[in-house]
């Protein structure tokens, strides 16, 4: 069971190596590979996405945990896979200039936060940052206002807007 040997491993689970979005990824094209590497009694899971670029094969590993006794293995794997390149977001420092590979920083997001939405409203600003709880008020004082919407053409219309605006490729809306 995948989720379980994620969770097992860096609990809590990151989302961007859960069951789910391995199989989202898989619905835009790309090649899915989940990975549970086990060398001198360390081990990980690993989840992959591959893709064609200009008919080249690279390996995008986003957010993962890999123990350093372990990326010869991954190495050794993208190889076998015939990939030209691959790019690993590692979530702690990881050294692996001397077998090739390619490590990006800031790709995905740094943190997640989660929120008990059980407490008031009052409870939850005076949890916040100064600043964040400033912004809030900002945005109200400016007439922000947030709606629950399932309008998916609406959603893709922001995307694409935002992804225009600020520099960075979203999916397309199938």
């Amino acid at each position: 069971d995948w989720e379980g040997l994620v969770n097992r491993l860096y609990s809590p689970g990151n989302f961007l190596q859960s069951w789910e979005w391995g199989q989202f990824q898989a619905t835009q094209g790309l090649q899915v590979a989940r990975l549970h590497i086990q060398a001198a009694g360390v081990e990980a899971a690993v989840q992959g996405f591959g893709t064609k670029k200009l008919g080249i094969l690279y390996w995008y590993f986003p957010r993962v945990a890999v123990p350093a006794e372990l990326v010869t293995e991954l190495a050794n794997w993208v190889t076998q896979t015939g990939a030209a390149w691959w790019q690993v977001e590692p979530l702690h420092e990881l050294n692996l200039q001397k077998i090739g590979g390619h490590i990006i920083k800031n790709r995905q997001p740094e943190a997640t936060w989660v929120l008990d939405l059980v407490n008031t409203e009052t409870e939850l600003l005076a949890a916040m940052h100064p600043k964040t709880r400033y912004n809030i008020n900002l945005a109200v004082r400016k007439g922000v206002t947030v709606t629950a919407n399932k309008d998916v053409k609406l959603f893709n219309q922001l995307m694409r807007e935002t992804a225009s605006r600020d520099g960075f490729a979203s999916y397309s809306a199938a």
